[in-house]
């Protein structure tokens, strides 16, 4: 939490002028209107990216928000909530799973006892 003033504009700025202008198509670009949090200017090209590096880069964002202790705490806490959200559907489970992580943490902790098993159960199917 200390670092999110940081991390949290990076993210957005990756899925602004990365992930989403590879995805053009996926509906939580439009949803999400990440440009009305951050201005980020970009000089990425479709050209530069590929769906492996980009889906590495964002489980690796995920992961590190899904550690995260005292979520409560965060920069746009609730944006990230909607990323996450957003991130359930993904049609790469393990993007989906990780982001079933992040939800978690991020929601009450009352749910803290049963995000692992109850995380297992869901993708064990």
């Amino acid at each position: 939490a200390k670092y999110s003033r940081r991390i949290v504009p990076m993210f957005v700025a990756f899925l602004q002028n990365q992930y989403y202008l590879f995805h053009n198509a996926d509906p939580g670009a439009r949803e999400l209107k990440l440009e009305k949090h951050f201005q980020v200017d970009s000089n990425w090209q479709k050209d530069m990216l590929n769906r492996k590096m980009l889906n590495q880069r964002l489980v690796s964002f995920l992961k590190a928000f899904a550690e995260v202790k005292g979520s409560q705490q965060l920069f746009q806490r609730s944006l990230l909530q909607s990323i996450f959200t957003a991130f359930l559907s993904h049609q790469d489970a393990h993007v989906a799973k990780v982001a079933l992580r992040c939800t978690v943490n991020f929601s009450s902790p009352r749910f803290d006892k049963y995000s692992d098993t109850g995380c297992q159960q869901l993708f064990q199917r």
